[in-house]
């Protein structure tokens, strides 16, 4: 219906979501495994799940190709993958041992598991000449640094 009646539009396939921000949310994948891995927490990750890839985007780049298609004007009725890479939840608890050394992981049988692994490309968008700059391992450090500084004692004080 849009180009019919002459709108311009694009959609953005984002990947996970994942780095700090003011109002962050601990309800994915990276987020919720870092808040858990520095408050002490074990993870629980699907024993099936451990290798699957899933499509994650930093937040820095989210950002950055929404500006990048305000000011170049891509309304262009295409459909693009954005994501900064894929990744493993293994390789995402790899890195966040390096942070958190003493990490607990619990794997746990899932009832059902009828997702499979896959990767998404997003050579589509990158050839419009934008270039992610976000990395896994400084957006999990980061987040676990800011949620060190955050933790707060029982009644008050920080740890």
């Amino acid at each position: 219906m849009g180009p019919r009646e002459g709108l311009k539009f694009v959609i953005c396939r984002f990947g996970t979501i994942y780095g700090t921000s003011i109002g962050m949310r601990f309800h994915t994948a990276v987020n919720k495994f870092v808040w858990q891995a520095v408050n002490g927490l074990p993870i629980t990750v699907w024993r099936t799940a451990l290798d699957q890839k899933r499509p994650y985007l930093d937040l820095g780049d989210a950002v950055r190709a929404v500006r990048f298609i305000l000011e170049t004007s891509r309304f262009d009725n295409q459909i693009y993958n954005v994501l900064t890479d894929n990744s493993s939840v293994g390789e995402i608890v790899a890195i966040i041992r390096e942070f958190v050394p003493d990490l607990k992981v619990e794997l746990v049988d899932s009832p059902i598991m009828n997702q499979l692994s896959y990767t998404v490309l997003c050579d589509k968008f990158r050839a419009l000449g934008f270039a992610f700059k976000g990395d896994m391992r400084e957006g999990i450090g980061e987040t676990a640094r800011l949620l060190r500084g955050l933790r707060v004692r029982p009644g008050g004080g920080r740890y």
